[in-house]
Order: C-alpha cells, then sequence, then structure tokens
C-alpha cells in the first residue's frame, strides 16, 4: 500500500476537510522531507523514512495529547532537531501534551517537564528535571589550577580532594555545600590561576537513582 493512502485513512478517520487536509499534508511531507516518499509502497521505506511518516501520520489531526516512543530512532541530526523543535512549539503554542518515552536522555532533558522512571513497571521517581539534579544527583566536580599555597578544606562538607603538585581536584555534593560556597572558600585563603566546574549529567543522575532504589547504593 503506498504511504499516502495511510494519510489519507487518518484525514478521514479524524475528520479533516479536503482543503485542510491537503494544506497539512503539504507543510508536513515538506517539514520531514518525505515528499519523494508518498508514492512508495510503506514496505520499500528506510527505517529512517518510516519514522518521519510516523511523525507526519501523528502531526496531522493536530491532537491535544501525543504519544511519542522512541520518536527519534532512524533519524539523521538535523530532522531530529527539527522534530524536536517541532514538539517544543506544538507543546508551547497549542498547549499539547506530549507523552514521550525515550532512553536517549538528552531529549527527555531538553522537551520533558516532568519525568517519570520506571522499573520493573513501578515509579520510582515522579518529578522534574530540577528534582531529579537536586535530589538524587552524584557528585560535583571543580578543578583549580593554584597559584600558591594549598587552602585549608577542614571546615567544608567535601567528599573528598586530590591535590597534584598545583592542581586540586575536589568533589562535593550541592546538597551539602553549593558550588559558589567552596569557590569563594578556596580564593578567601589562596590564588588561583583557573577554575573548571564539571555538573553531573541526567544520566550518571538517573543511574544513581536505580542503584539507590535496588539497594546498590
Amino acid at each position: 500500500m503506498k504511504l499516502v493512502y495511510s494519510f489519507e485513512n487518518c484525514g478521514k478517520m479524524y475528520g479533516i476537510s479536503k482543503g485542510e487536509y491537503e494544506e497539512r499534508l503539504k507543510e508536513l511531507v515538506t517539514f520531514f522531507d518525505i515528499e519523494n516518499c508518498l508514492n512508495k509502497p510503506v514496505t520499500q521505506l528506510s527505517l529512517g523514512q518510516k519514522m518521519r511518516a510516523e511523525l507526519v501520520y501523528a502531526f496531522l489531526p493536530k491532537p491535544e495529547i501525543l504519544l511519542l516512543d522512541e520518536a527519534m530512532i532512524g533519524l539523521d541530526v538535523s530532522i531530529k532537531e527539527k522534530v524536536m523543535n517541532a514538539l517544543e512549539k506544538l507543546k508551547e503554542e497549542r498547549k499539547t501534551t506530549i507523552v514521550y518515552t525515550s532512553h536517549n536522555l538528552t531529549e527527555i532533558e531538553k522537551l520533558c517537564d516532568r519525568v517519570l522512571l520506571l522499573d520493573q513497571g513501578k515509579i520510582i521517581f515522579d518529578g522534574t528535571v530540577e528534582e531529579i539534579q537536586s535530589e538524587s544527583a552524584p557528585e560535583y566536580q571543580i578543578d583549580i589550577e593554584l597559584q600558591e599555597k594549598i587552602p585549608d578544606l577542614e571546615d567544608l562538607p567535601i567528599e573528598k580532594y586530590i591535590l597534584d603538585k598545583n592542581s586540586l581536584s575536589i568533589r562535593f555534593h550541592k546538597q551539602k555545600v553549593e558550588t559558589a560556597t567552596v569557590i569563594k572558600h578556596i580564593i578567601s585563603r589562596c590564588g588561583i590561576k583557573n577554575v573548571k566546574i564539571t555538573e553531573p549529567n541526567l544520566e550518571e543522575t538517573i543511574k544513581n537513582i536505580y542503584r539507590r532504589n535496588s539497594g546498590n547504593d
């Protein structure tokens, strides 16, 4: 069956008028770059073409709620960026509720306001990305190139530090002490040349949650 027939069935199923259907379809197939696929049998499409076709199908009815499962599989970088921008536009301008499941945490971090983590069918976290970071984040790290003497770190609630000549590496939990407090403490006690702050990424944070939930913390 030709791909275009699937889109026609979608238009009929959702009661989209002929004029509106043709306008939307033209806009979407151009946006997702599948104009040359409309008359191809679905079985002859590549994985990337199929994924883009499914997104056209999903967008056609202008849904109030959109369910997407691993929607970026098979898409190249430029198309992924377009899709993410389109989803953000749907969410913000049309107030579309998007339920998005993915193993790609970069996509989740960019798109989702609320995150649910599942472990064996049970919800083990329900909140925002910011709440994940603040409640369950692993250690932060500050790498400092010192100009002179080693600062006294005894009164700072840090996990550990490593000193190698004039390089100082400090690891700490943000729940215990703020980054600014650590830097201010060091600046007040010695001169520094350079500072590099490494924040935990979402992947490491979520791994930490799963470890804690399984009792392997």
